[in-house]
């Protein structure tokens, strides 16, 4: 089918983006100014997007709002579900909970809390420090800018908020959460507030577009970002490139790379974080989490070849993600296990990439960057 048969996807809107949703929704309900049956939402790209609302309620001394999670045409197992927010006004500067965030809104404070299908997390390794809500930077983010944007933190007050989701402890089994340490519920995501439709088929299909135009422009350059945060950090540290030669791939490392070289393309800078980093070294061609059953096994052989303690292998062999085995270890040690899985992923994407010209570019969660490796590296023995 060509590309004007082709069905346009739906999109539609994170957990994060329905949170501050409701969340906003119910401050507005409180404060006196009912919203009507759908609510603007200020989003990270700065652009204004509307939300329905699912229901709201004013009891005495709090408010409550509701939406009903629209995935778009997006697989999602969290798609329908039901993200509650719960409102009451307390005191700023009260004490709250360990597990709860306390934001500042100008000059409120937004004390947030979970309630009932909302995990908790207990290990290392993901954006959120253990002992925390599972509510990720971005949600918080947004559920602060849009409070703010409805007139919270004018004067100085204080509120609750608390999210919930309707059957997310059964929903949340369904994920990786039990994997990464996060019990007793779904996690609060988005790093954009927007679902892209995840079509295998689609997806490669814009990919190949992508490369087509910069091949019939004549690049030959082109950078393979796995996500939103490579994707913008790569284009601050490569400001020569035009837009149109950085390209999201997410998980389709092998046959990304394949594409671009069939199509002429003679460099490649492939953006990723450390996870991605350990799969294409582990010489995984695509790296969904929920495909890939990846253990540190291998990880812990590098670091006891680099002079890991036997506490910091145990540590390792026991942690669930590669960014929590990383946070065992010392700065220096880190260093030196780095730079061996980037060697060895650098070699990898060598095979995929006949060309072998450029390189592999690692970067943390904020966007820094944190080493780079050539390609068609010689690959550890």
């Amino acid at each position: 089918m060509g590309a004007a048969g082709r069905k346009k996807l739906r999109r539609g809107f994170a957990t994060g983006a329905c949170a501050a949703a409701a969340a906003t929704a119910a401050w507005r309900l409180l404060a006196g100014r009912r919203p009507g049956k759908s609510l603007t939402l200020v989003f990270p790209d700065g652009k204004r997007r509307r939300l329905p609302l699912a229901g709201m309620e004013l009891a005495r001394n709090e408010a409550r709002a509701w939406v009903c999670k629209e995935a778009g045409d997006d697989p999602d197992v969290t798609n329908g579900i039901v993200i509650r927010a719960r409102v009451r006004c307390r005191r700023p500067g009260a004490p709250a909970a360990p597990e709860d965030f306390v934001l500042p809104c100008g000059s409120g404070e937004i004390v947030l809390r979970a309630g009932r299908g909302v995990g908790r997390v207990t290990r290392p390794g993901l954006e959120v420090p253990p002992g925390k809500w599972a509510i990720n930077p971005v949600p918080r983010q947004m559920l602060v800018a849009n409070l703010a944007a409805a007139g919270f933190g004018r004067r100085p007050a204080g509120i609750l908020v608390e999210i919930s989701a309707d059957g997310g402890e059964e929903i949340g089994k369904r994920t990786l959460n039990p994997v990464l340490g996060v019990v007793g519920g779904i996690s609060i995501l988005g790093t954009s507030g927007i679902v892209v439709p995840y079509s295998h088929a689609a997806y490669l299909a814009t990919i190949k577009v992508l490369l087509r135009g910069v091949a019939a422009a004549g690049g030959t350059t082109v950078v393979l970002a796995t996500g939103g945060r490579t994707h913008k950090a790569a284009v601050r540290d490569f400001p020569a490139l035009p837009a149109t030669a950085f390209i999201r791939i997410g998980d389709f490392i092998a046959e990304s790379l394949e594409l671009a070289a069939g199509m002429g393309i003679r460099r490649v800078i492939v953006a990723c974080m450390a996870g991605k980093l350990y799969k294409y070294a582990q010489g995984f061609p695509y790296t969904h989490a929920h495909t890939v059953s990846l253990t540190c096994d291998d990880l812990v052989r590098v670091v006891a070849g680099q002079g890991g303690s036997g506490e910091v292998l145990a540590r390792c062999a026991a942690s669930r993600s590669v960014r929590e085995a990383l946070g065992y270890l010392p700065p220096p040690l880190r260093t030196r296990v780095l730079a061996v899985v980037g060697r060895r992923a650098a070699a990898q994407i060598s095979r995929w990439f006949a060309p072998g010209r450029g390189e592999v570019r690692l970067y943390s969660p904020a966007g820094e960057l944190q080493a780079a490796w050539p390609l068609a590296a010689e690959e550890e023995p």
